[in-house]
């Protein structure tokens, strides 16, 4: 991206599962994560950057519609350069709005969302899976 965002939003869901008992109190069941969501604001420049807005919005409309999953790298450092820590996972484009407005002069600002992609095994997969209908 031709920016670096000015903020970065990463949201880890629980599915764990509260149930309270009469007399005893409420227990939680512990399960394993949701996805995690990354949501992120960027900015299009459009005269300073070397590429033109509609090439970065002709890329996500493509991971979109093509249904692709793509590597997010975000790393963070000291102002002396030192490596601090990094996000780093394999996500899809979940959903962006782009915004265009006149006190951003010719720039153009998208909202972006994206979904971690958990990938598995065939074999971690049944052939049998039914889906509910109705």
């Amino acid at each position: 991206m031709p920016q670096t965002p000015a903020k970065l939003s990463v949201k880890i869901s629980g599915k764990n599962t509260t149930v309270t008992l009469l007399n005893e109190g409420e227990i939680n069941f512990l399960k394993y994560p949701g996805l995690t969501e990354i949501t992120l604001p960027l900015v299009f420049p459009m005269l300073t950057a070397s590429k033109r807005p509609d090439y970065y919005l002709t890329l996500l409309e493509r991971a979109k519609t093509q249904r692709t999953t793509t590597q997010f790298i975000m790393t963070r450092t000291t102002p002396a350069g030192q490596l601090l820590f990094d996000t780093n996972i394999k996500v899809s484009v979940e959903d962006y709005t782009i915004e265009e407005s006149a006190t951003n002069g010719l720039d153009v600002s998208v909202a972006l969302g994206h979904c971690q992609e958990i990938l598995r095994k065939r074999s971690e997969i049944p052939d049998n899976i039914q889906c509910k209908q109705g």
